[in-house]
């Protein structure tokens, strides 16, 4: 999936010394952007229930985008597939 195509973005919900709006902005931007809200501080993503929450949304996130890839046309998936170059191959 490329950037423009969409993201899951996370915001810590007790985050004081940095605005909400930048990250409500980058979900609303991207066509199929999403915006998680968790509890807890700026690194609450990555131990405990915190990191099973953002785990747990990003494997939703991309088997309701990847789903959604298979379903369409042929020449669409052909859009969306990384050429060789593009993953440094």
């Amino acid at each position: 999936m490329a950037p423009s195509d969409g993201g899951l973005v996370f915001r810590s919900s007790s985050l004081r010394w940095l605005p909400p709006a930048p990250a409500v902005r980058a979900a609303l931007r991207a066509p199929r952007g999403e915006l998680l809200r968790l509890p807890g501080g700026h690194y609450a993503v990555y131990e405990g229930r915190g990191f099973e929450r953002a785990v747990e949304a990003e494997l939703a996130f991309l088997e309701r985008h990847l789903s959604a890839l298979d379903e369409q046309p042929a020449a669409l998936q052909a859009a969306h597939t990384p050429r060789r170059a593009e993953v440094g191959a």
